[in-house]
């Protein structure tokens, strides 16, 4: 069953890997993000905890069956956040919407953690290793979304008036759609004289991209420069 599990998890995983790389081009090439680590154990939590539903047949655990009940909706919930395509996009949006603190990578960071905190739980190797896995994806969303904070408390401070925010904006939108995606964030970004590293940018566009449609308007980055408290911008992503 293991090997089963194993080989199931590796082919799901796969796609899914190449399908947000198709979607995001600046991770294409550079280091997996921890969207794409969370997605990978997500599916691998999914699918453990299935064939962990075959067991109750000879021993049944009313604890144990909760605990494998909630990590697939968990995991099935992160799986549709973070798979690219027209149904997954839809529910990922009213996801966000009710689940605020998912918008950032703290939130997902803390979602994977307590995943991984039910599944090491469980008695099953199988269900223990999943959990570690997870625990440690949770401790990365969570450090890369503190080091993504304060670097775009320096972007902030760089940009001293609103004027200076719109040129830096629009010397950014290299196809002149009114909108930034990955690549153009990061030269905004740069452009300012911050540093940060793809997987620093995939924290920073999740907080930033408010109506989660991928792209980053002048409005959304104007709310983010004006409206926040220092204490706000410390979680902000």
């Amino acid at each position: 069953m293991a090997g089963e599990t194993t080989s199931l998890t590796s082919g799901a995983a796969g796609r899914s890997i190449a399908a947000i790389k198709r979607m995001n081009p600046v991770n294409s090439n550079g280091p997996i993000t921890f969207r794409v680590l969370g997605l990978v154990g997500a599916l691998l939590v999914v699918i453990v905890n299935c064939f962990k539903i075959l067991g109750f047949i000879t021993d049944f655990s009313w604890s144990s069956a909760l605990i494998t009940g909630y990590n697939i909706i968990f995991g099935c919930l992160v799986i549709s956040l973070e798979i690219p395509g027209p149904f997954c996009k839809k529910s990922s949006k009213v996801t966000l919407t009710y689940l605020k603190f998912m918008e950032y990578s703290w939130g997902r960071g803390m979602m994977f953690m307590f995943m991984g905190s039910l599944q090491f739980a469980l008695s099953d190797t199988l269900c223990k290793l999943s959990g570690v896995y997870m625990i440690f994806v949770g401790v990365v969303a969570i450090t890369i979304g503190c080091r993504a904070a304060r670097r775009l408390k320096l972007l902030k401070h760089s940009l001293k008036s609103d004027d200076a925010l719109i040129e830096a904006f629009h010397t950014a939108d290299k196809d002149g759609n009114g909108t930034l995606d990955y690549r153009e964030l990061l030269s905004f970004i740069h452009s300012s004289g911050v540093e940060m590293n793809r997987a620093e940018l995939t924290a920073a566009f999740l907080a930033l991209d408010k109506n989660f449609d991928d792209k980053i308007t002048y409005e959304e980055l104007f709310e983010w420069w004006s409206g926040e408290s220092e204490s706000a911008r410390a979680w902000s992503v």
